[in-house]
This record gives structure tokens, C-alpha cells and sequence, in this order.
């Protein structure tokens, strides 16, 4: 090999080595494109109003209580059973009043054997006094003896029906169609008249909430209601406040049928203020303060500074003007850190 090739060949490799071991510049931090989180913006119905956590109940709600003294014989419904009207809850078994209808219904057998015996004789001796075998005096005896027999009949009788009603009241009815809410006896339990022994309600239910007094205002009998479970309006407003944290109970009716049960939760906006036709914004969207409140519309590769006043602020969201379009996202972040100069890198939320 000739050695001017030897000499072009070291040649390279010396720039080579040259070049490697020469720093490189780095690129600038303006010139790569920054990462943006972004949402879009929402159009439509903006609700202002109180949350407030509120429970199921029925619509109608009863305690079933005790009228014979005596010992719970069945119940023969569990918690969460149907019943209709006329179906029986609770048996309370009641020996005396037993014992009474048993004596008073022998009582009133006795009466009408003796009202049969006496009233027959009232004929023989009618018969009698026609013949003239029998004397006046007799015979009015005789027909004053089958009246008071007939009248033993009738006051028999009547204590006899009052026994009976008496003995039914040990047996407890559904006294509409509804549900078995709870227990609150057990079975065997001695009980006296006026004890409860169990809650019922209603098949349809409505929404429980107490309102401290003070949050009251502006909540009145037809206030609009969003739920969780569908929307409603207030049935009913408590007339006085309860408790030592003075609330109020307010009762919702809801549009549809509220198919939980009983005793579970759902969370309810009572509606102050509904703003219609808004465009509204995530809260941390939003920069600025004071009277001086901004937006990056992001464009493209670009952020584009937008100059807004606010309005009503609902559950993360807060209502701006002007008005934007539909498609248009927002940037969403820390907005003093955003640099409307670089490029930048969605990162759609």
C-alpha cells in the first residue's frame, strides 16, 4: 500500500476522534414543547344550590302497637316482606281474654235456654188464661219473666260481640299495603297495651333531609331538587326546628318511583339559582385574580390567552364570559407556569 494511502486513512480516523470528543450543543429548554393537560369546556345548565345528604324513607310510616296485654305468639313476616291490607303482622296470644269470650259466649247460651224455657211456658199459660184456668196476675207474671229472659238474651249477646272484639285486637293487621320495616319485638315477649311491636310503610318511598335552621332561607314547599336517585321538588317543610342543632325536616317527592330501599343514602342539591345556555370551565382552568380572571384556549401546537369574567361555580366547574365554542379545550394546571410562546404537548384529561 502506498503511504499516502496510509496517510489519508489516518487522516479520518483523526477527525473522527475529533469530532467525538468535541461537546455538542444541547438544545434550549424554549425550544421543546411544554406538556398541557386539557379538558373540554361544557355548555348547558349550570345548577347553584345547598348539597345535603338525605335518606330514604317510606311515604307513609307507622308503629304497629300492642292493644291486649299477653305474650307475642308469631310474627309471621320478615324485615323486608310485602303485606297487603288486612294481613296479619303480629299474634299476640291473650289467655284472659280467651277465658272471657269462652265464659261469656256459655253465659249467652245459658240465657237463650232459659229465655226458651220461660217463653214456652208464657205460651202454655196464655192458653191457660183463655181457658180461665189461669188467673190475670199469673199470666203477667208470666210474660214479665219472658221479657226479662229475652233481655238477659240481648245483654248476653252484646257482651259476647264485645268479647269477640276484643279477641280480634290480639291479632295485628297491615292497615294499608306496604312493607315490614323492622322488628321490634321477638316472639314470646310479654307485652302490654301500647307497646310497639313493629314499624311499617308505605311501598312508596320519598327523600329525608335536615336542614340546620340557618341554611333554611330561600327552601320552600316546590324548591327544585336534584338527586342522585332523579329529580324532585320539596314536598314538605318542617314547621318548627328540632334538636339541640336546631334542624329542620324536609321531605322530597321525586318525578319517578324510588326504587331503593328504605334507610339507604343519596346525595340531593337543593336548586337556588339554575343558569341556562352557560359555558363553564374546571375551576383549575382558571387564572388570575381579583377583577383579572384568564384561560389558554389551546390552539393547535399553541395556547392562546383568553380574558374572562366569571359567574356561578358548581361542583368544580364555573360558569365564564364570553362564550366559547363547543370543540375548544382548555389547558388546565398551575396557568402562571404556562408560556403561551412554546409549543406545546396535549394530554387530554
Amino acid at each position: 500500500m502506498k503511504a499516502s494511502t496510509y496517510f489519508n486513512i489516518s487522516q479520518g480516523i483523526l477527525s473522527l476522534v475529533l469530532l467525538a470528543c468535541t461537546p455538542q450543543p444541547t438544545p434550549s429548554e424554549d425550544s421543546l414543547p411544554q406538556a398541557v393537560r386539557s379538558s373540554p369546556v361544557h355548555h348547558g345548565v349550570l345548577l347553584e344550590g345547598q348539597e345535603f345528604l338525605a335518606e330514604v324513607v317510606p311515604a307513609l310510616l307507622v308503629k304497629v302497637i300492642a292493644q291486649v296485654p299477653g305474650a307475642v305468639a308469631a310474627i309471621p313476616l320478615e324485615e323486608g316482606e310485602k303485606a297487603k291490607r288486612g294481613t296479619p303482622l303480629v299474634h299476640v296470644s291473650a289467655p284472659d281474654i280467651a277465658a272471657r269470650v269462652s265464659r261469656v259466649r256459655s253465659e249467652r247460651k245459658r240465657a237463650e235456654r232459659e229465655r226458651d224455657f220461660v217463653c214456652g211456658t208464657l205460651d202454655t199459660d196464655r192458653n191457660l188464661a183463655k181457658s180461665g184456668d189461669l188467673t190475670k196476675i199469673h199470666l203477667r207474671k208470666s210474660e214479665r219473666a219472658c221479657d226479662s229472659a229475652k233481655l238477659a238474651v240481648t245483654g248476653a249477646r252484646a257482651a259476647e260481640r264485645e268479647a269477640s272484639v276484643n279477641k280480634s285486637r290480639d291479632v295485628e293487621r297491615a292497615p294499608f299495603d306496604g312493607i315490614v320495616l323492622k322488628h321490634l319485638v321477638d316472639e314470646g315477649q310479654t307485652v302490654m297495651p301500647g307497646a310497639p311491636l313493629m314499624q311499617f310503610g308505605s311501598q312508596e318511598n320519598l327523600l329525608k333531609i335536615r336542614i340546620p335552621q340557618s341554611d333554611l332561607e330561600g327552601v320552600t314547599v316546590g324548591t327544585q331538587v336534584k338527586s342522585s336517585l332523579g329529580d324532585g321538588k320539596v314536598q314538605r317543610v318542617g314547621s318548627q326546628a328540632l334538636g339541640p342543632g336546631r334542624v329542620v325536616e324536609v321531605h322530597i317527592q321525586l318525578e319517578k318511583t324510588i326504587e331503593a330501599r328504605a334507610g339507604s343514602t343519596a346525595k340531593v342539591t337543593l336548586v337556588k339559582q339554575e343558569s341556562k345556555k352557560l359555558t363553564s370551565v374546571p375551576n383549575d382552568s382558571i387564572g388570575g385574580s381579583g377583577d383579572a380572571y384568564f384561560i389558554y384556549v389551546i390552539e393547535k401546537e399553541r395556547l392562546k390567552r383568553v380574558n374572562v369574567e366569571l359567574g356561578i361555580s358548581v361542583d368544580g366547574w364555573t360558569a365564564i364570559a364570553p362564550a366559547l365554542d363547543k370543540d375548544v379545550r382548555v389547558a388546565l394546571g398551575a396557568m402562571s407556569s404556562l408560556n403561551p410562546q412554546r409549543k406545546i404537548m396535549v394530554v387530554e384529561k
